[in-house]
């Protein structure tokens, strides 16, 4: 006779879930469950913070808090996962087992955990609950959720014992979680790893550089091949502003100045856009911004050769733009004469161009471009266009076939005047 195959933990919480269903109904409202004849309580506990859609939240709050009566580990470390009964309630999203077990069973929202890796894949950092709950806050709506978060500080989740928390939040661009663990406490000014003197916000300039360059790149004529399925202009408003409005965070909390190092990988990139936001930043925020001594030894030219020639006017114009706000600023700053002096040898022999291009000019100049050389709605439907650019598309279409109708209408009018009879 063959041994009967062992009922797995998913299956056993499955059937005390439907055991204690029935028994709800019962008229003294008392459940008593066999727990002795249970070996793995624990395991069980693990195996319930998982998804159970189909059963009601009142009978899984009910067997959390038999299994913590029956004293399962509640900060018991999965040995197959790495998993405590709380990261696997963030994992899935499970708030009300999560504050169960924090309010009820008293967990530790601060075990780390190593989550599982691939055979060939280095090891990452452990995890806290709170960068786990920080990473899973995304949603494709504009709706966020940040249920978890708020619930994992309010019961003493430290955002000192939290590793790699302000890499994921600041990859995912999630301004809301870095604020609300700002004002937990998490101190911005540390010092990543790559760099000894580069900090949050020195990453935050970073990638607002990156996203300039790409856009300047995107002027060029050729660009279009590659930019339609990136859609760095279409995207490139809101993603700036989200850097802008982390790197005020960071200044108002006190993180150090930008380094020289950032400061001068931006000139020498051209991105100028960037330094007169970033300069006004500090000048709102009351900070002072030092600037590189020796950006005229390091940057040879103010136009690099890699910059597209379409490109050349509106670099011309932004850096002329950061050259009167430091003229007008420049006590406020440290080392504004470098900066100037290199300012104003890269326009001697260059035409300037009087208009000061806004970031709004960029993008609708480039997507315009694109509709011209590119006739055909195919090309554009692919585009996520920001909604102002897409009222300006709009209001041009609706525009040339009103013009359309009305040449069309004139034409027929010609005809039958008597003139024509």
């Amino acid at each position: 006779m063959s041994k009967a195959k062992p009922e797995s933990i998913r299956d056993i919480v499955i059937r005390l879930l439907d055991i204690t269903s029935d028994a709800i109904n019962t008229n003294d409202g008392k459940v008593e469950l066999p727990l002795k004849q249970i070996e793995q309580s624990t395991n069980l506990l693990l195996a319930l913070c998982d998804s159970y859609p189909d059963y009601a939240e009142t009978t899984e709050l009910l067997l959390l808090k038999i299994l913590l009566d029956h004293d399962a580990a509640v900060n018991q470390v999965d040995p197959e996962t790495g998993h405590t009964p709380l990261y696997r309630c963030v994992l899935y999203k499970q708030l009300h087992k999560a504050e169960c077990l924090l309010s009820y069973g008293k967990a530790d929202p601060n075990v780390l955990v190593q989550e599982e890796r691939g055979s060939d894949e280095e090891p990452r950092p452990p995890l806290s609950c709170l960068a786990k709950a920080a990473s899973l806050t995304y949603n494709p709506t504009p709706l966020r959720d940040y249920g978890m978060v708020n619930l994992l500080l309010k019961h003493g989740a430290s955002v000192k014992l939290a590793p790699r928390m302000a890499f994921i939040v600041l990859r995912d661009r999630e301004l809301e979680v870095m604020r609300m663990v700002v004002a937990a406490g998490f101190d911005p000014s540390e010092t990543l790893g790559y760099s000894e003197d580069a900090t949050l916000l020195d990453a935050t300039f970073f990638r607002s550089v990156y996203l300039e360059k790409d856009l300047l790149r995107c002027l060029s004529d050729h660009a279009w091949s590659w930019q339609i399925h990136d859609s760095v202009v279409a995207n490139f408003l809101s993603l700036y502003q989200n850097d802008l409005d982390f790197m005020r965070l960071f200044l108002e909390a006190g993180c150090p100045t930008l380094s020289p190092m950032s400061l001068l990988y931006a000139v020498d990139k051209n991105a100028f856009l960037t330094l007169t936001d970033t300069y006004s930043l500090y000048l709102q925020t009351h900070r002072t911004m030092v600037w590189p001594e020796d950006v005229l030894e390091t940057c040879p030219s103010l136009i690099r050769d890699d910059i597209p020639p379409e490109a050349e006017a509106h670099v011309l114009s932004a850096a002329d733009n950061l050259k009167n706000l430091i003229q007008r600023t420049g006590r406020l700053s440290r080392n504004s004469q470098h900066i100037l002096r290199f300012l104003r040898n890269g326009f001697a022999g260059r035409r300037r161009s009087v208009e000061i291009p806004t970031l709004m000019d960029l993008s609708a100049d480039a997507v315009l471009a694109y509709t011209i050389t590119h006739p055909g709605k195919d090309g554009m439907e692919q585009l996520s266009l920001p909604r102002n650019v897409k009222r300006k598309l709009g209001f041009l279409r609706e525009f040339e076939s009103r013009s359309d109708a009305t040449r069309a209408a004139l034409h027929s009018a010609v005809l039958r005047s008597p003139s024509n009879a």
